[in-house]
């Protein structure tokens, strides 16, 4: 439609399966066949999607901290210092910890908001 335009960003950092970019509207007609919903329901429409993103969001977030909780007790249990694997310091120990709380906060809230 003219008046329309939109752009794909690059080089972006983090997730990069998805497609993101901005749209541009100067002076779009839009024809009434082509409107989402009914008068004045039209910012719920665009609410509920974004809703819906960030439960995506949140979900792929989540699975990612089980992945770096994972591979970080891998690597503690076959890294060893004096002797020892790390996985048995205290200080490892505790950086775990806060890896695992992070984890499971973040699975407890994602679970909740579904």
């Amino acid at each position: 439609m003219p008046g329309l335009e939109t752009e794909t960003l690059h080089h972006k950092l983090g997730v990069r399966a998805g497609n993101t970019g901005g749209i541009h509207l100067r002076e779009v007609r839009v024809p009434a066949s082509h409107l989402l919903g009914e008068e004045g329901e039209r910012f719920k429409i665009a609410m509920s999607a974004l809703d819906n993103g960030r439960l995506t969001v949140a979900a792929g977030v989540t699975g990612t901290a089980r992945v770096c909780l994972e591979e970080s007790v891998r690597y503690a249990k076959e890294r060893e210092t004096f002797g020892k694997p790390i996985a048995e310091h205290q200080l490892v120990q505790q950086m775990m910890a806060r890896i695992a709380e992070g984890y499971e906060s973040s699975r407890l809230l994602y679970s909740w908001a579904v």
